[in-house]
């Protein structure tokens, strides 16, 4: 085998060893992602989304990280294992353990990226499921943003009702349903594909027109028990200037 490492690469490799806290962090993300396929039964949030979106890119990077390290302790222990003397076979032996630890952890990251995307999967055929309720879907949205704005002490008014619904807030989610409805993974699914872009022409219709939108979205159950609640007057002097 051709020398790939200089001594000072291979003693690195081993002063560097195995990390813990990765095999810890990957046992509960997928815990977490495990979690919410089991959970989600309903059009996902844009925080839920957006979550699922940064477990995948982190997830495919830590992949690639863990396998080229993977590679270079088993190829550092393939290289150093012809060496004489005990010390040189000591030191393969610590690499090849070092590799096979993180072979492990490839697998397990590998499988948080097959779980994420299950769970997107699953994001997606609940935004199909749920079409033609978008408006409760925008009024689901304003509520988590209320409840944080009374949290804080203050109390949502119309006009920032208007401001949550704002397009910023949806461009966003038709984003990520047109990226979906190109997705290699739903080749041949015409039906879903079909439905998937119904939806994000549907947000994008919202982005269009948010004036319209928040008048209804104000009169959804979800904003009118919020109020109820909170003390809120009915109706709002300045939702008339939403």
């Amino acid at each position: 085998m051709a020398t790939r490492f200089s001594d000072e690469d291979i003693q690195s490799m081993l002063e560097e060893g195995i990390d813990p806290l990765l095999a810890e962090s990957l046992r509960k993300l997928q815990s977490r992602v495990s979690d919410m396929l089991e959970n989600t039964t309903e059009f996902p949030s844009l925080a839920a989304l957006d979550w699922a979106d940064g477990v995948e890119t982190s997830t495919v990077r830590a992949a690639q990280s863990i396998s080229e390290d993977a590679e270079d302790y088993r190829d550092g222990a393939a290289m150093v294992a012809g060496r004489p003397g005990e010390e040189g076979r000591a030191v393969a032996a610590t690499l090849r353990d070092h590799a096979a630890w993180a072979f492990a952890r490839l697998a397990e990251a590998q499988e948080v990226l097959a779980s994420t995307r299950r769970l997107r999967d699953r994001q997606m055929r609940e935004v199909v499921a749920t079409e033609n309720q978008m408006v409760h879907h925008a009024a689901n949205e304003f509520l988590q943003f209320a409840a944080k704005e009374a949290d804080g002490g203050g109390v949502p008014s119309g006009l920032e009702a208007g401001d949550a619904a704002r397009p910023k807030r949806f461009v966003a989610l038709a984003g990520k349903i047109r990226r979906a409805a190109a997705s290699p993974a739903y080749a041949g699914e015409e039906a879903l594909v079909e439905a998937l872009r119904r939806q994000a022409a549907a947000v994008e219709a919202l982005c269009a027109d948010p004036d319209a939108l928040v008048p209804k979205m104000l009169a959804m159950g979800p904003w009118m028990l919020f109020r109820a609640m909170n003390g809120i007057p009915f109706p709002l002097e300045d939702e008339t200037q939403c």
